[in-house]
């Protein structure tokens, strides 16, 4: 064991968000219109996209009718 001291993971309350609703985020790179870089998918479909991981989060959530991250 190389580590120093043994921590937990703590993951932002975004990324606890994604897991707890299967949500992950595809970057298409330079292929797609730069508007739509960045796809959310829930499960296997696809049903948002974003210029950045952030704005499509908040799509997703819009269009899901998720509760957010933030509270």
């Amino acid at each position: 064991m190389n580590e120093l001291f043994h921590t937990e993971e703590s993951l932002s309350p975004r990324l606890k968000w994604m897991q707890r609703n299967h949500i992950t985020i595809i970057d298409d790179g330079d292929e797609v219109p730069p508007e739509k870089r960045f796809r959310v998918k829930h499960g296997m479909a696809s049903v948002a996209a974003g210029p950045d991981e952030l704005t499509a989060c908040i799509e997703a959530c819009r269009i899901l009718n998720l509760k957010g991250w933030e509270g």
